[in-house]
This record gives structure tokens, sequence and C-alpha cells, in this order.
């Protein structure tokens, strides 16, 4: 396996007030923690970082970064492509770097500086070489289990686990056994957006999805667990600034 891109590069020095809205996209990427603590939230679980620890991601896993508690976290985020899959299957990889590995890190990220990660560098050979590393020494990582995560994790699955319905964010507290202020303060928390705008998000996903396998508009409707066709089109469009006859055009 080889490394073939590098497309972002960058260092942060971040305190308390840092609240990352999440997302994903369409390459891996690595977070390495150099000083201070951070909690990374990959797909509802809440990964706690420290100094040395280094977590790597699957393209199209929905994540935020939040930092600690109290103080600042010095940290690179790394986006990156692979000749072939690094993972065998799609969850986050964590490792705790060695002393040495960790300084490797750090002569990678004082390159990076200078602009010179495309291309044939040492900062790419460096990060092929730690995310070998990481992957072939992983381990299970720190998971929070606060009162907090716990409500974010059931949140999300509940939303991924029941395409075919409409959630209100009291059926999601009722869920919980907590209060909808909790379920919503918890959410936002963790993700860095609201419960309302990311299950608009992830309804819409899966609609594209299923229009570009073939279901017409009232299959997905029905699908989704909307109430009609019409109200469907009109979600979709307001939601994806577009109709869904113009997103298929634009895919054709």
């Amino acid at each position: 396996m080889r490394l073939t891109d590098i497309s972002f590069f960058k260092q942060f020095n971040l305190d308390t007030s840092y609240n990352f809205e999440g997302h994903s996209h369409n390459t891996y990427e690595a977070n390495i923690i150099f000083s201070g603590n951070m909690e990374v939230s990959v797909e509802g679980n809440v990964i706690k970082l420290s100094p040395g620890d280094m977590l790597l991601w699957p393209p199209g896993l929905f994540h935020s970064n939040r930092v600690g508690t109290v103080g600042t976290v010095n940290f690179v985020s790394i986006h990156f492509d692979f000749e072939e899959g690094l993972f065998a299957d799609n969850q986050a990889v964590f490792h705790h770097l060695s002393p040495e590995n960790l300084m490797l890190a750090k002569i990678m990220a004082k390159e990076a500086e200078k602009n010179s990660f495309t291309g044939d560098t040492p900062v790419r050979s460096l990060l092929e070489y730690l995310v070998l590393i990481c992957n072939s020494n992983s381990k299970a990582p720190d998971y929070s289990n606060d009162s907090s995560a716990i409500v974010y994790r059931r949140v999300m699955e509940l939303m991924s686990g029941n395409p075919d319905k409409i959630l209100t964010i009291d059926d999601m507290a009722k869920s919980c056994g907590v209060c909808a202020t909790t379920v919503k303060n918890a959410f936002k928390h963790h993700s860095g957006k609201s419960i309302k705008k990311y299950y608009c998000e992830l309804k819409l996903e899966a609609a594209k999805n299923m229009l570009l396998d073939g279901m017409s508009a009232g299959e997905v409707a029905f699908a989704l667990g909307f109430s009609s066709p019409s109200y469907f089109s009109q979600f979709f469009k307001r939601t994806g600034k577009i109709s869904t006859k113009e997103f298929l055009r634009s895919y054709k």
C-alpha cells in the first residue's frame, strides 16, 4: 500500500472555545495530538485523545472535534489518499505513537509548514510510514462514557438505524430517558451542529443515493418516512437547494 496524495495538512493550536462543526469527506484523515487533550466524535462514538495519540478514519465517516475541558490542544489534521483501501472495515483506527515516532510526526509537521507536502517529499514518506504503523498496530481507542457522550451515541444510533421514520426530538429524548433540552445540548456539544441540521443532511444524502440507484421520488419518500411525495420533494429542494429532477439531470 502506498500513499498517493496529500490534499490538506495543517497544524492547529486551539483553546476550549473551539468546537468544529462535523462533516465527512471523500479522503482519509489523520489526527496526531502533540499536546493537550481533544475529543473526536466519529459516527456517534466520542474518542478521547491525549499527547502521542494518532487517529485515522476512512472516507465518508461523519466526525467532529472539540478541545478538552481545560487548556489548549496542539495537533495536526491531514487529509490523504492511498492507492488501495487501508482498513478491513469502515471504522476509525487508533494508535499511541512511541516517543521516537511522535518526534517523526513533529518533524513531518515542521516540513509541512514549508508548503512542501505535495509531490514526492519527506512529508509524504513520513506520513506513509506513520499511517502504516498506526494501521498495523491499532487498538481500541478510549471512548468517553460520560452522560452527554452516551446520549449523543444513542441519538446517532436512532437516526441512522431508523431511515424509514421521521423522528422528533421528543422521540429521541424519550428513547434516551432524558429531556429534549439535554438531547439538543448533548448533540450540539459533541457534533458542533444542531440535531435538526444533521438529521436533514442525513436524510438528504440517503435520498440522493436512493435516487441514483434508480428509485422514484415516490419510492424514496415512502422509504424515508415522508408523509407524501410532494412533501419529500419540498424537503429535498429546501435542504439540497435543487429539485430531484435537477439533481438527477446533473448526474446524467
